[in-house]
C-alpha cells in the first residue's frame, strides 16, 4: 500500500483553481521530488498534504486514513521550511526537542533522539549555541534536526535549500542524500531547481499550472520526457528547440528550417507518415553537439557568438533560423567568438514533438 496517496485533488482560491484534480502516489520509504516553475502549485501540493492548506476538493490518504480534514498534528507528518522557522532564544537542543516537549514526551526519550539525530546531522559540537551564531547550513540542519526528532513516517520539505548559497547547496545536496540512507521514511521534497530534483530523487514529478506533466526516475523524465515542457525543463543547460517541416525523400524523410536540413532516423518512417501536420519541434540536448565529425550523423554549421567557459566544458551560444541555441563542448576544442564551427549530432539523439500538441514522438515513453 502506498504510505500517502492523493486522489482528485483540487485547490481553489476565491473562484480561480490553482490545482486541477491532482492523482498521485508516494511509496513508502521513496525520496520523491515535486518540481517545476514558480507558481506551478507543488508547495500549495504539499501544504495540502501536510494540512497547512485546506482542501477544495478530493482526498487525501496516509496509510489507510483518509485525512484530508485532519489537523496537522494528527497526520504523522513533520516538515522543514525554506526559513528554517528556528526560535531565535532556544539553543540547537532546545530547537530540536521542542515538538517533543510539546508532546510531553519523557525526558529520556527526548535526550535519545536529541543525541541520535545531532549526530546524524553533524551538529553534537553546536547544541548549545543559538540559531544566531549559526551558519545557514548549520540552521538549515538544525531545522532537519527538529523535523527528524519527531519521528513522524514522512517528511515533507519546502524548498529548504533555496536560501542557501550555489556551494552551500550542493554540500546540503550531499548531506541529505548521506541522511537518507540513515533514516527510513518517506520524503516528499519540493524544489524549482531541476539539478536537486535530478540529485535527490528516486521519482520526480514534474509540474507546471496546477497539473502534473509527468512522474518518474530522474533517467525516464531526462532521458524519455513526455512533451515539450518536461524536455525543456529537466536538464542544464536546458535542451534546444526548432520548428521545421517534413519532407520525404523516398522511402525516409527529412527535417528543414530556415538554415538547417536534418534527415530523420528511418527507424521513425512508420510514426512520421501518422502525422497529419508536416510541421514538428525536434529538440536537441546541448551535450548531443560534437565538433569531431561523424560519419552518419547531421551535420550544421553555426556561428560562435558567445563562448561561456564552465571550466572542464565550454557552453557556445548561436542561432540556428532565429532560435538562439545553447551547445555543450569540451573546452579542450573551445573555439573564438565570431568563428564558424561544423558540429555534428547523430539521429538517434534528435527529439521529436507533435507542434500540435507537444506530446513527445520520440523517444517514446
Amino acid at each position: 500500500m502506498p504510505q500517502i496517496r492523493i486522489q482528485n485533488l483540487v485547490k481553489r482560491y476565491d473562484h480561480v483553481e490553482v490545482i486541477h484534480g491532482l492523482d498521485l502516489e508516494f511509496e513508502d520509504n521513496e525520496f520523491t521530488v515535486l518540481v517545476g516553475p514558480s507558481g506551478c502549485g507543488k508547495s500549495t501540493t504539499l501544504r495540502m498534504i501536510a494540512g497547512l492548506e485546506n482542501v477544495s476538493a478530493g482526498d487525501i490518504y496516509i496509510g489507510n486514513r483518509e485525512v484530508s480534514q485532519l489537523e496537522p498534528r494528527d497526520r504523522d507528518l513533520a516538515m522543514v521550511f525554506q526559513d528554517y522557522a528556528l526560535y531565535p532564544h532556544m539553543n540547537v537542543e532546545k530547537n530540536i526537542s521542542f515538538a517533543l516537549r510539546l508532546a510531553k514526551v519523557d525526558k529520556a526519550t527526548i535526550a535519545k533522539r536529541v543525541q541520535e539525530v545531532s549526530v546524524m546531522l553533524g551538529l553534537e559540537h553546536l547544541l548549545h549555541r543559538k540559531p544566531g551564531e549559526l551558519s545557514g547550513g548549520q540552521r538549515q540542519r538544525v531545522a532537519m534536526g527538529r523535523a527528524l526528532a519527531r519521528d513522524a513516517s514522512t517528511l515533507l520539505m519546502d524548498e529548504p535549500l533555496s536560501n542557501l548559497d550555489a556551494k552551500l547547496r550542493a554540500q546540503m545536496r550531499a548531506e541529505l542524500i548521506l541522511m537518507r540512507k540513515k533514516v527510513n521514511k518517506n520524503i516528499i521534497y519540493v524544489t524549482h531547481d531541476q539539478i536537486e530534483a535530478m540529485t535527490l530523487g528516486d521519482r520526480i514529478v514534474v509540474m507546471n499550472d496546477g497539473y502534473v506533466q509527468q512522474h518518474g526516475t530522474p533517467e525516464d523524465l531526462f532521458c524519455r520526457p513526455v512533451n515539450k515542457f518536461v524536455a525543456g525543463f529537466m536538464g542544464s543547460p536546458s535542451m534546444n528547440f526548432l520548428s521545421g517541416n517534413i519532407h520525404q525523400r523516398g522511402d525516409d524523410f527529412s527535417v528543414s528550417g530556415e538554415t538547417f536540413d536534418f534527415d530523420i532516423d528511418p527507424a521513425l518512417n512508420s510514426e512520421i507518415r501518422k502525422l497529419t501536420d508536416d510541421t514538428i519541434f525536434i529538440g536537441l540536448r546541448p551535450s548531443a553537439f560534437s565538433m569531431e565529425y561523424k560519419p552518419d550523423c547531421n551535420k550544421i554549421t553555426l556561428p560562435v557568438l558567445v563562448t561561456e567557459y564552465c571550466g572542464s566544458q565550454t557552453i557556445i551560444v548561436s542561432e540556428i533560423s532565429g532560435s538562439r541555441v545553447s551547445i555543450e563542448v569540451s573546452s579542450e576544442e573551445r573555439p573564438v567568438q565570431g568563428q564558424n564551427i561544423d558540429l555534428y549530432f547523430k539521429q538517434k539523439d534528435m527529439y521529436i514533438f507533435d507542434s500540435k500538441t507537444e506530446k513527445a514522438l520520440y523517444p517514446s515513453h
